[in-house]
């Protein structure tokens, strides 16, 4: 979810280590975002930035555990380990050596949430 101690002016430094100069961009849902528009709820490009370990798992304001998102990607994955977000089921995994920074993994469109709350691979 977006942190609101993150300033305009961190989260543009966050982009611009992601994106360089680039303007506009898809996120890793692919959901088109604006530089100019960060934080915006009523542009359709609007984007903040997410927190790959969520803080409230004791993840840190570092760049490696933030990536900027579309406010709706960042809405629909929230504090969750693993979200469907734009269609498609993603979860975070711990990055090697890190303790508060983590890795988003793509878990495809055809996941299904098992009894204990873990999204497994559908056996078509």
């Amino acid at each position: 979810m977006a942190n609101s101690n993150i300033t305009k002016e961190k989260a543009e430094k966050i982009w611009e280590s992601y994106y360089g100069t680039q303007t506009r961009v898809k996120d890793f849902a692919g959901r088109t975002m604006n530089k100019s528009a960060f934080n915006n709820r009523k542009s359709a490009f609007g984007w903040n930035i997410h927190h790959v370990k969520p803080i409230s798992l004791n993840g840190s304001n570092d760049i490696e555990n933030t990536i900027p998102v579309h406010i709706l990607s960042n809405s629909e994955f929230g504090d969750k380990n693993s979200a469907k977000v734009n269609g498609t089921f993603y979860q975070w995994q711990k990055m090697p050596g890190k303790r508060t920074a983590g890795i988003i993994y793509e878990l495809g469109e055809d996941v299904i949430l098992s009894p204990n709350k873990k999204f497994i691979k559908n056996k078509k």
